[in-house]
């Protein structure tokens, strides 16, 4: 069992996200966890078409091994389209944007996470969790608008 994540004090309240990792009692089987903190404020709605945010990422990927990464991540925004993307060490980001919500996916070593969040003029924060029938992928995104 394991748990990780970014967590800050924006504003006076605390922003981010945090996952959680553990074995399914009676089980070989591991699951995962992760989410925004509730009061995660992204600023207001953007009003520019295009956007960078950049940041730091953390996850963790459990397969035969537990491996925990983090480092530094460029995210961008399309507003008009509706897209954010990015990429860092092998991790991929492919969001959809409607209003300051983020959904979509995150990937990692062959391993899909639904992802959530928020976005604005700010920053955006996401958190993503998935897993297939032999490994699991947890973590999330902090990153201020540049």
């Amino acid at each position: 069992n394991g748990s990780g994540g970014i967590l800050r004090t924006v504003n006076g309240e605390t922003s981010g996200f945090a996952y959680q990792y553990g074995r399914v009692a009676g089980t070989n089987r591991f699951l995962g966890v992760a989410g925004v903190a509730p009061n995660t404020d992204p600023g207001d709605v953007p009003t520019a078409a295009l956007a960078t945010y950049d940041g730091e990422y953390q996850l963790t990927h459990i397969d035969n091994d537990t491996e925990t990464k983090d480092g530094d991540i460029t995210l961008d925004a399309n507003f008009v389209s509706g897209t954010l993307t990015g990429q860092a060490d092998g991790r991929e980001i492919d969001g959809t944007i409607n209003g300051t919500t983020v959904s979509g996916n995150a990937s990692y070593r062959g391993v899909t996470a639904n992802m959530t969040g928020v976005i604005g003029d700010e920053r955006a924060v996401t958190a993503f969790s998935g897993n297939t029938s032999r490994e699991v992928l947890v973590g999330g995104v902090v990153a201020e608008r540049r």
